[in-house]
């Protein structure tokens, strides 16, 4: 993987198969998989859409 990629720092591949499979075994419906930034970015999304999509236009 290149260092300068955008996912440099994200979860490694066996840790994501590891909750995929726990979240397949559990049956599941919607699984959120990943950091506390990104799960909280879901929930926001969840309770607030407009938000955070207005959000997002202003970083950018």
């Amino acid at each position: 993987m290149l260092k300068t990629s955008r996912n440099a720092q994200g979860m490694q591949a066996d840790v994501f198969a590891q909750k995929a499979l726990k979240a397949i075994q559990q049956r599941q419906k919607n699984v959120y998989i990943g950091g506390a930034k990104e799960q909280l970015a879901m929930l926001l999304k969840r309770l607030t859409p407009a938000f955070l999509t207005a959000s997002s236009k202003i970083r950018k």
